[in-house]
């Protein structure tokens, strides 16, 4: 738990209230939680936040704007929640 925190590959909680950020390249198991979820790699599990942006999503995003850049055209940035489990 920090202000913000980061890494390459990440397991378990994170609470960081400003901002969470994963390189690209990485990956993210668990649940986040954080004003800004920026993972540049791979998320898997929960994020909370304002913000939700994940290269390749394989769980679920809750906040005002959640963004996954492998779901299809339309599904990509949604309010509210976004989901992808392929």
């Amino acid at each position: 738990m920090a202000l913000a925190a980061g890494g390459q590959d990440v397991q378990g909680l994170v609470i960081a209230p400003a901002y969470f950020h994963v390189a690209e390249g990485g990956k993210v198991e668990g649940v986040s939680i954080s004003a800004f979820n920026r993972v540049l790699g791979e998320q898997r599990g929960l994020a909370i936040g304002l913000v939700n942006y994940a290269s390749r999503l394989r769980g679920v995003q809750i906040g005002l704007v959640n963004w996954a850049d492998n779901n299809p055209a339309g599904l990509k940035v949604l309010p509210v929640a976004n989901a992808h489990f392929e």
